[in-house]
């Protein structure tokens, strides 16, 4: 598993030239604190989340398709390795390079923070804090949510073009989604357990900088539950959604 994890890393250096991620996540947030000095800007990492979010989806799409389409994934499996630790080190990658991605903004924020917006309050920064980590939190389970659906395409495409459209179209197609699937709900309410209506819970979630007790209210008036439910429904739609995107690999010729 470490030999192909250093392989992802290696071929990522190289294709998907990570380190000009990193790079982005690094700049984007000095500079936007320096534009915009103020707690809501420190709360979304400067915008540098953001470019984690696409470094990811746009990683995860190509991370399988390139394999096919540069023809490396038969010598790959050749080597005795199955194809379960193939698809696991990948998502491992593209995770870790994702955590790294928004370590590096966090780093960048704290920077711009001490440069553009070292006179923000002491007592504003202790309700900052914990708003930064519910919105961490929910910014990498919605991460998880939209790769997750990446794979489970990008594994039928063949094309490295189509997997990157594929990921974009995600990043927009699931809050257009997300609206439509609130409109079914209003006609019929059991549709609000479905994980397009959990996602955008969960995205409201972080953002809000509420605490756990006012979150729980959301979640009692929403789904008549604290909201730990939820978050539970969602992590096993994602695993379902992982164990079909493995399937559909599993059962792909090479």
């Amino acid at each position: 598993m470490l030999t192909l994890l250093k392989q992802e890393f290696l071929k990522s250096w190289k294709q998907n030239r990570i380190y000009i991620w990193l790079l982005i996540a690094f700049i984007i947030p000095i500079v936007m604190i320096k534009i915009n000095p103020t707690p809501v800007e420190l709360l979304s990492f400067g915008g540098g989340s953001s470019v984690a979010y696409i470094g990811a989806i746009v990683m995860s799409a190509l991370i399988f398709t390139q394999e096919f389409s540069f023809g490396t994934i038969r010598p790959l499996l050749s080597r005795s390795y199955s194809r379960g630790a193939v698809f696991l080190s990948k998502v491992i990658y593209y995770i870790a390079a994702y955590l790294v991605m928004l370590l590096v903004s966090f780093i960048a924020t704290m920077i711009g923070k001490l440069i553009f917006a070292n006179d923000i309050p002491a007592a504003t920064m202790k309700l900052v804090w914990p708003a930064m980590g519910t919105y961490v939190v929910s910014s990498i389970l919605d991460m998880l949510f939209v790769t997750a659906l990446v794979l489970l395409v990008s594994n039928i495409v063949k094309s490295s073009g189509a997997a990157i459209g594929l990921g974009v179209l995600m990043m927009v197609g699931t809050s257009l989604l997300g609206a439509l699937s609130s409109y079914f709900v209003s006609l019929w309410e059991p549709l609000k357990w479905n994980p397009l209506q959990l996602e955008q819970l969960i995205n409201y979630y972080g953002r809000s900088g509420a605490d756990l007790k006012t979150l729980n209210m959301i979640s009692q008036q929403a789904f008549k539950t604290d909201m730990w439910v939820p978050l539970l429904v969602f992590v096993l739609y994602l695993l379902v959604i992982y164990v079909i995107a493995y399937l559909i690999f599993k059962r792909r010729s090479v």
